[in-house]
């Protein structure tokens, strides 16, 4: 039997390779980090009623960034991995800050928590809130505060939207998780932040002061102009003193786009009001990017 090859040089050649490219991670990091910092003297000099954070350039990073790494890394742990370096990088432009709905008897608080963990770091300062007004007076008064509300839950009633249309420009830019996006448990991220366009969006409108039923709110917006396929809409439950109607169209929706106006005018008609809650980019496993 031939003898055993010792390989141990071979690994601890491979492995210094490693720490060499480990090393240059870390510088690269540094000078990505200088010209972020950078970004941010000019946009507060030049800016000021800037957006504090880009959420329409991050989704489009991070899309690049997986479809590149693909057959590479595991395309969640990449997508994780440049999330917390988008979130790092954040916090040298900016003094962001998050308000959190967790109340205690609420067992999904834990994971609301989690999800803007994963999303923001565990370094970006975070208070929990048991209430949503709370949230949004957090908002109203500091525009570097995000907050964390979930997307939708069919008990609150019309006066959440009240509440959200009546602090000032505030509106819903991301949901989350984006990396492993769940349905039945998702999370809006809203603040003083003005959506933007990355191809594959989603906008989302609300119906409020009189609840339509879906029949008739599916036969509004295709009168409007937009497709069964491209919509979809959740009612608030019966019990609820105001009740609502929220429809996520799957597009993102310009303030000029005829159908908004066409909608609008229809649903004044039957006797209620539209409101534009805002718009966010498509998360990573619905555009069949991650697993």
């Amino acid at each position: 039997m031939p003898p055993k090859k010792d390989h141990s040089k071979a690994i601890e050649t491979l492995r210094d390779k490693i720490d060499s490219i480990d090393d240059g991670i870390i510088t690269l990091l540094a000078e990505r980090g200088a010209y972020v910092k950078e970004v941010g003297m000019i946009k507060a000099r030049e800016a000021q009623d800037r957006n504090i954070i880009r959420p329409g350039r991050e989704a489009m990073m991070l899309r690049k960034i997986v479809t590149k790494a693909k057959g590479i890394f595991p395309e969640e742990g990449i997508a994780m991995i440049w999330r917390l370096i988008i979130a790092a990088s954040i916090t040298l432009e900016e003094k962001i800050s998050l308000s959190v709905y967790s109340p205690e008897n609420d067992m999904r608080s834990a994971e609301y928590k989690g999800m803007v963990r994963e999303y923001f770091g565990p370094f970006t300062p975070l208070k929990s809130r048991k209430r949503i007004r709370e949230i949004l007076d957090d908002i109203r008064a500091n525009k570097e505060i995000i907050g964390a509300i979930p997307f939708f839950n069919r008990r609150f009633g019309e006066k959440w939207f009240a509440d959200f249309f009546e602090s000032g420009g505030c509106k819903a830019f991301a949901i989350l998780p984006f990396i492993n996006f769940d349905p039945k448990k998702p999370l809006l991220l809203v603040g003083k932040v003005t959506p933007e366009n990355t191809g594959s969006d989603i906008s989302l409108f609300a119906v409020a002061e009189k609840k339509l039923s879906k029949g008739t709110l599916s036969k509004l917006l295709t009168v409007a102009g937009f497709t069964a396929q491209n919509c979809r809409t959740h009612p608030s439950e019966k019990s609820v003193k105001k009740p609502f109607n929220l429809i996520e169209i799957f597009d993102f929706i310009n303030a000029d786009d005829g159908r908004i106006s066409r909608l609008k005018a229809a649903i004044g008609e039957k006797g209620g009001r539209l409101y534009y809650v805002g718009s966010y980019a498509t998360p990573l496993n619905n555009l069949g990017i991650s697993r």
